[in-house]
């Protein structure tokens, strides 16, 4: 009965260490291995009081993951299992970057200020462009108009000095 007693607290202890950190023993070099057993390849080498995650235990090894993400078996002997308040990793302080928001706001700011006036000399510009086109399309039309009366003009004026010509030169003879 004792000896079941004893069974069940130990299995349960070692499930309880599933999902807690740990740390490898001070002055202990330990092998990470690719198996629970001392038969299987060694993964790397950890050092004295190199921490680890505790996955899962069986019989005496403990399946561990390591800060760098490496994943592999481990003797239970060779680890001392630390609480959870022991092993709060603490974050690194975040540096503090209002002030260099701030200068990029302002300059983005800036940015579209000056944007906002270079699309209004565009528009100015596109405005002033459309003008002088109508004004230049209005010339070729002018031009185009006073060549064709100039032409009608031209045709006339020789149609009566012809007339004139016969009248005056032949009498109003034509031949």
């Amino acid at each position: 009965m004792k000896s079941l007693l004893f069974l069940v607290l130990m299995l349960t202890s070692l499930v309880a260490m599933a999902g807690q950190y740990a740390e490898v023993k001070d002055n202990i070099y330990a092998n990470l291995r690719s198996g629970k057993a001392e038969t299987y390849p060694v993964i790397t080498v950890l050092k004295p009081k190199a921490k680890v995650e505790v996955l899962n235990t069986e019989n005496r090894y403990a399946r561990i993951k390591t800060t760098g993400g490496q994943e592999g078996w481990i003797a239970l002997r060779l680890l001392v299992v630390k609480s959870p308040a022991a092993t709060a990793v603490t974050k690194p302080a975040v540096p503090d970057l209002s002030a260099p928001l701030a200068q990029c706001k302002i300059a983005l700011q800036s940015a579209q200020q000056t944007i906002q006036a270079a699309d209004e000399r565009l528009t100015r510009a596109e405005a002033a462009l459309q003008q002088r086109e109508a004004a230049l399309t209005s010339a070729k039309q002018l031009t185009i108009v006073v060549g064709a009366m100039s032409l009608l003009v031209g045709l006339l004026l020789g149609m009566i000095l012809r007339e004139h010509y016969y009248r005056k030169r032949l009498k109003g003879l034509r031949i």
